[in-house]
């Protein structure tokens, strides 16, 4: 089994928003897209402005004052082992792929009663009021598989452009994956556990001591930008993953069946 999941360190997060950016100019075109903007620099009088954005960027505040300090959350789906949204969707337009552990939404399918978009309790499915049909971060899969691109590239948006170096990405399921054995040693956790959707896309809480380097890594240093990525793990992640496409979206077929597996 393979469960691709995102770690976020929050103890190197500032809040660039360079994750949501990205995500969003990625999904603009493709078969996850588009990112709907009505109105976006301001409402008309009784109308306000919608987005449809994939992952957002919360600015948290802890302590009393004046000993606060703000720290920032990424949040993007975090493809549930146990997903609500699954479970109310009446058509089965929406469901978690057995190949990667992805949980996709087919637009061909869904009728926009957005009863996925309440059952989130982490409030990661947005609805396009313009196709009329909810949407979701799936991982960028379309990017994963995409032959095309440099094997290093082949890394969620927002894992490809956090400057520095924040989110992760592997194989959550395998021990022996960057993005596992980063997970253990910082001590990472879940959001939200109570809610009991087994979220295996984790969090390290601020305030964990790291002797890592936060030096913005690019591009044109491929084997540390693939460590720091977890793009290094992508030869023996994809051999896995061997002949797998993308589904759901505007792509072809997918459906779930009564327990919200893909068929």
């Amino acid at each position: 089994m393979v469960q691709l999941a995102i770690l976020t360190d929050l103890s190197k997060c500032f809040g660039c928003n360079a994750c949501m950016l990205a995500c969003k100019e990625w999904h603009s075109s493709g078969c996850y897209g588009p990112m709907t903007d009505l109105k976006p620099w301001g409402p008309e009088p009784g109308k306000a402005p919608w987005s449809v954005f994939f992952m957002r960027v919360l600015q948290v505040e802890v302590g009393a004052f004046p000993n606060t300090k703000t720290f920032s959350v990424p949040i993007s789906c975090f493809q549930c082992k146990n997903p609500a949204c699954v479970t109310v969707c009446p058509t089965g337009a929406i469901y978690k792929r057995r190949e990667d552990g992805v949980v996709v939404i087919n637009y061909e399918v869904c009728i926009g009663c957005r009863y996925c978009e309440n059952a989130c309790p982490y409030g990661n499915i947005i609805f396009d009021p313009v196709e009329g049909v909810s949407k979701k971060c799936v991982m960028a899969i379309d990017r994963v598989y995409d032959e095309s691109l440099p094997l290093y590239e082949r890394v969620p948006p927002c894992v490809r452009n956090c400057p520095a170096g924040a989110r992760v990405f592997g194989d959550m399921d395998d021990p022996n994956s960057i993005v596992y054995r980063t997970a253990m040693r910082k001590g990472a956790v879940p959001m939200g556990p109570e809610f009991g959707t087994d979220p295996p896309s984790l969090y390290v809480m601020p305030g964990v001591q790291t002797n890592e380097s936060t030096r913005i890594v690019t591009s044109e240093e491929p084997e540390e930008f693939a460590l720091r990525t977890g793009a290094a793990d992508l030869p023996t992640l994809l051999q896995k993953l061997k002949n797998v496409k993308p589904t759901g979206g505007h792509c072809s077929g997918g459906v779930g069946n009564a327990k919200g597996q893909g068929t």
